[in-house]
């Protein structure tokens, strides 16, 4: 992006709480700003997003951006995957409300953009409980069924399952578990498990020490994204379930699962780390057969 005027020192660190920016700021700063904090596979998604717009729009400035160039942006995306899309999509429209909130624009024209089979991609990613148990059971490595088991109970994401050390979990007072775990964002959330999960946790432990994973690979190392990545399609295959299903989906079976037998919503929110509660809401909306009036009594 070119140079553009910047937001007032107090202004961006009144909202960021980082030290006063630079007077001469540019979109390059404020994209900084914006990206603090995030993961590194976050902040590269997030830049190679950014990619497609300015090349939708190149040399123009964030403050000069008109829905035209954003409808350029969105129509340069056809070809991939809808899921991609929306990728895309959600990380330009996240950049704007963040320059928007720190009064760097007066306006945010990307909330005009829709994001592509966003709400039908989470729609067809979610199985049914019976589903899940046939995925479960049938994983007959005890290591690779506790890892199916634990990502469905607690909602974890597949980077959050990789860097878990047993000094992150310990006993509950009244039986099970607390889970902390720090998740996009460097949130801090702590997840209670029950005593089922506890029990199939500690079966795997041998002894080992505090600061040691929770799953180890053949080598005694964490086991990476991509082998969990691998043990979920496995798994997939044997229950009879998409190709397409990916350890994200028993995230997607939490929340749908849960909020299914009445927990609260913001419950599921802070289970699964959702910065914003609109997020979690995707779960309640991506049920098309059900409605609030079923709740309400006869009259």
């Amino acid at each position: 992006m070119a140079m553009s005027p910047p937001p007032s020192a107090a202004q961006t660190a009144q909202v960021t709480g980082a030290a006063p920016v630079a007077p001469a700021d540019t979109d390059q700063n404020i994209i900084a700003l914006w990206l603090a904090q995030r993961p590194p596979t976050t902040t590269r998604s997030y830049r190679a997003a950014l990619r497609y717009l300015q090349q939708a729009a190149p040399g123009v400035e964030l403050r000069d951006i008109r829905l035209p160039h954003l409808q350029a942006f969105a129509q340069s995306l056809r070809g991939m995957k809808l899921s991609s899309q929306g990728t895309v999509v959600g990380a330009v429209q996240s950049l704007f409300a963040f320059a928007c909130k720190i009064d760097y624009l007066a306006t945010n024209p990307a909330v005009l953009l829709k994001r592509p089979g966003h709400q039908r991609n989470i729609a067809e990613r979610i199985v049914d409980e019976a589903d899940i148990r046939r995925l479960i059971t049938l994983t007959t490595n005890p290591r690779n069924a506790v890892l199916l088991r634990l990502a469905y109970v607690s909602g974890l994401r597949i980077a959050e399952l990789s860097a878990l050390r047993w000094r992150h979990l310990g006993p509950r007072e009244g039986g099970g578990a607390v889970l902390s775990v720090i998740g996009k964002g460097t949130r801090l959330r702590h997840i209670f498990l029950p005593e089922h999960m506890w029990t199939a946790l500690s079966a795997l432990r041998n002894g080992v020490h505090d600061d040691a994973p929770v799953f180890l690979s053949r080598e005694g190392h964490p086991l990476a994204k991509q082998t969990m990545h691998n043990i979920a399609k496995q798994a997939a295959r044997r229950a009879g379930l998409p190709p397409t299903f990916s350890m994200h989906w028993c995230r997607h079976a939490h929340a749908s699962h849960a909020m299914d037998h009445g927990a609260p919503i913001h419950l599921v929110q802070q289970t699964l780390g959702h910065a914003l509660l609109a997020t979690t809401a995707r779960y309640v909306h991506c049920k098309p057969g059900t409605s609030s009036a079923e709740f309400i009594s006869p009259c």
